[in-house]
């Protein structure tokens, strides 16, 4: 098991995702923020592939 340091934006973004979950919030992003994304969960790191 690996371990992992939550900061405080970590922590404030779980928070806002259990809320997007609950349908409590809506979320809007750009398409620049969208290929930012992308561009960081593709790298070698993350491990994941288009499938995903």
């Amino acid at each position: 098991m690996q371990v992992v340091i939550l900061d405080t934006n970590v922590l404030l973004d779980l928070f806002v995702l259990q809320e997007l979950i609950k349908g409590k919030l809506k979320a809007l992003a750009t398409p620049l923020a969208l290929e930012g994304f992308a561009d960081v969960i593709a790298r070698p790191l993350f491990s994941l592939n288009e499938v995903e």
